[in-house]
C-alpha cells in the first residue's frame, strides 16, 4: 500500500506487527504515470518473520 510519508509507513507497519507474521515498510521513488522504478527499495522498517532474503539476509 502506498503511504504519503516515511513516518506514516513506519508507524503503519508497527501497527501492523501485532496482526501479520511478518511486516516491512520501504521507501521507493516511481514514476505514477509511466509505472517506472526510479530507485531501489530502501527498508525504512521491519517486524516479525519474513521470507529468506527479502532484507538482505
Amino acid at each position: 500500500m502506498e503511504l504519503p510519508s516515511a513516518e506514516q509507513a513506519i508507524a503503519r507497519a508497527e501497527r501492523d506487527a501485532g496482526r501479520f507474521a511478518g511486516v516491512i515498510a520501504v521507501a521507493q521513488t516511481v514514476d505514477t504515470e509511466t509505472g517506472e522504478v526510479l530507485d531501489e527499495p530502501v527498508i525504512l522498517a521491519h517486524h516479525g518473520e519474513l521470507p529468506t532474503g527479502m532484507i538482505g539476509d
